[in-house]
């Protein structure tokens, strides 16, 4: 992205004194080690080593109520769906090996393979994955009994909603209402309220994964817990028809997946098992790949600078979320700061006195500039019928590769929200929250504070850094601690309206970090509604939807900062990266499924000559009419 003639203050070049400060801190961590791209340590490649950041382990591996990512990019290792992403972002049948709408996309049948087996954590074969599997998923997740979080995946389906509202109501329904049926055990169709094309994107989450109704109900209540409850507690409550078999899991510490005997695309699984460990932190992650004990590692700003100029960090492509910044209007700590964040002027104020580059560093220190995102939806998850990006429609366009830092306008607008917002106590305090003991949340936290206290001035804004134990929701966002909170909403499918109805005045995002009311949000919301009751004229759908996300950008109830995925885009790594599902929404790109691994780390040359490789057939396949058809 082109950031050229953003304004900075004299003084104000944060990502130089960032990046000299980090210096010092990345020569006494790295030690010894600038040697460890050279292949000498061994790399197996029969098994991938995987990790995460303790702390951060998944809670529940019930796919069928849980909306978590840390959930999902579990549990997809284990439980196929209809569809999957193939390695360039095709949609390509997974337990649906073919299937077809008709004309006006309201009515969809999927054909199911036959013969593939549902299996126990030991592989022992329980049965066969029939389509009354997935008429029973969406039973579990429509009844309000079970506290799914995935409702709203169904709510493009005929009667859905109402068979929902009727129980929750206290009421009876019967599901023969409900637009999913098995037409036989094999053939599942699903019937929509509207024309719905974008369906088929839908059906790569996880609430379109089947599950046994025979295996819940075998499941013994425990103490005040139901079977259904009891689903997916843990590895003993699921059953298996993916790629791999969770046979070890010591919580918060170590796993262990083996690969599932019966899977039905065993051709494409080129590991004897995967191992996944908890570690610190990234920068201890540098370690543990240089050693051979994980196939990867992100690469912070901290281990770029010591190692910038060796020949194996890589940049990986943009990621699938727009984080933005989120302003919250309903703090429990300060009824100023509820005023000054109602104040648009204010909100612009920050928009404006943001640098996004110091920022973005934190996560792509080699080349910061190119992930600031410019708005909610990311370039690239759809495309207009004339061909044009949704992110380039209307008045989005205007944002396209436009940078926002201008101190001359943040000061404009700080006089201006100080002359409104009278009655109001200066400087604004607005606490920003990181986790304690992380020290690049921290780095991160020091640097927001620097730049927009200099940009906007102390005599108007505080940034006060605050430290939480364990719990980010809890302990902040639940008791309304926050005041700046940076986030982004991955796509679950492929249409605009699964990101724009998050920041609605009764939508996630919103209620979760803004709080915004229907009187802040009333014009956004009903050009929200306006957009989704068009439902055949794909362009003009996609124009109304570009028409609300432009109001709310127009008027900073969010502000884009960053592109990126849930870890760090630069990278060391044995991985082909570009064998691995590619996707920008749903839940099975994150599958290990696909890709093999080298015996030393990829150079940096080699993976950016894959990287134009796979640019080049992805451009052809896409740009070829019924792709997304694939038969076996």
């Amino acid at each position: 992205m082109n950031i050229d003639g953003f304004k900075k203050k004299d003084g104000g070049d944060y990502m130089k004194k960032l990046l000299t400060a980090l210096v010092v801190g990345a020569m006494l961590l790295s030690g010894c080690s600038s040697n460890s791209g050279d292949g000498s340590s061994k790399y197996d490649t029969s098994v991938y080593k995987d990790y995460y950041i303790a702390g951060t382990d998944y809670e529940t591996l019930n796919y069928l109520s849980t909306s978590k990512a840390v959930d999902l990019r579990t549990i997809t290792q284990f439980v196929d769906g209809l569809t999957e992403n193939n390695q360039y972002g095709q949609i390509v049948g997974a337990l649906a090996k073919n299937w077809e709408a008709n004309e006006d996309f309201t009515v969809w049948t999927f054909h199911l393979r036959e013969g593939v087996k549902w299996v126990d954590w030991e592989g022992k074969e329980v049965g066969e994955v029939k389509a009354d599997d997935f008429v029973y998923a969406a039973e579990y997740i429509l009844n309000p009994k079970n506290a799914s979080n995935q409702t709203v995946m169904y709510s493009a389906v005929k009667g859905a909603n109402d068979y929902f509202d009727a129980l929750d109501e206290g009421g009876t329904a019967n599901f023969s209402s409900v637009g999913v049926k098995a037409l036989d055990d094999y053939t599942v169709e699903y019937t929509m309220e509207a024309p719905t094309p974008y369906f088929i994107s839908i059906t790569l989450y996880a609430a379109y994964c089947p599950v046994s109704r025979e295996f819940v109900a075998s499941i013994a209540p425990s103490g005040e817990l139901t079977s259904e409850q009891l689903f997916g507690t843990d590895n003993k409550h699921i059953l298996y028809c993916g790629p791999w078999l969770f046979t070890v899991d010591e919580k918060d510490s170590r796993r262990e997946y083996t690969k599932n005997p019966t899977y039905w695309d065993l051709d494409n699984i080129h590991f004897d098992k995967v191992e996944t460990i908890a570690i610190a932190d990234q920068d201890t992650a540098w370690n543990y790949f240089q050693q051979g004990d994980i196939s990867y590692a992100s690469v912070s700003l901290t281990q770029y600078e010591a190692h910038k100029d060796e020949n194996y960090i890589v940049q990986l492509m943009p990621g699938e979320y727009a984080y933005q910044i989120f302003l919250n209007s309903d703090t429990s700590y300060s009824t100023d700061t509820n005023a000054a964040v109602k104040n648009e002027a204010f909100r612009l104020s920050i928009r404006y006195g943001w640098d996004y580059e110091a920022y973005a560093a934190f996560q792509n220190a080699m080349d910061p500039a190119s992930i600031i995102a410019s708005g909610y939806v990311i370039p690239g998850l759809v495309t207009a019928p004339n061909g044009t990006d949704y992110a380039d429609l209307g008045s989005l366009k205007d944002y396209t590769n436009k940078g926002f830092l201008d101190v001359d306008k943040a000061q404009e607008y700080k006089e201006k929200a100080m002359s409104e917002l009278t009655g109001v106590t200066f400087p604004i305090v607005i606490n920003y929250y990181v986790k304690t003991g992380n020290e690049t949340a921290m780095q991160t936290a020091e640097t927001i504070k620097d730049f927009l206290e200099n940009n906007l001035g102390t005599d108007y804004i505080e940034i006060a850094i605050k430290e939480y134990a364990s719990s980010h929701t809890q302990e902040v966002l639940k008791t309304k601690l926050n005041g700046l909170s940076i986030s982004g909403w991955g796509a679950d499918y492929a249409d605009p309206i699964n990101i724009l109805e998050t920041m609605k005045s009764d939508g996630y995002m919103n209620s979760e970090f803004s709080h915004f009311t229907a009187e802040d949000l009333g014009e956004y919301d009903a050009l929200i509604e306006k957009a989704n009751a068009e439902t055949t004229d794909i362009q003009k759908r996609y124009e109304l939807f570009a028409e609300a996300e432009a109001y709310l950008l127009d008027h900073a109830f969010i502000t884009p900062v960053m592109q990126a995925s849930s870890a760090n885009y630069l990278r060391v790594t044995t991985v082909n990266e570009f064998e691995r599902p590619y996707s920008q929404c749903g839940t099975t790109k994150t599958k290990i499924k696909g890709f093999t691994l080298n015996n030393a780390p990829v150079t940096t040359a080699d993976y950016n000559k894959a990287l134009e490789e796979w640019k080049t057939k992805r451009e052809k396949l896409m740009t070829t009419e019924g792709e997304w058809v694939m038969e076996d």
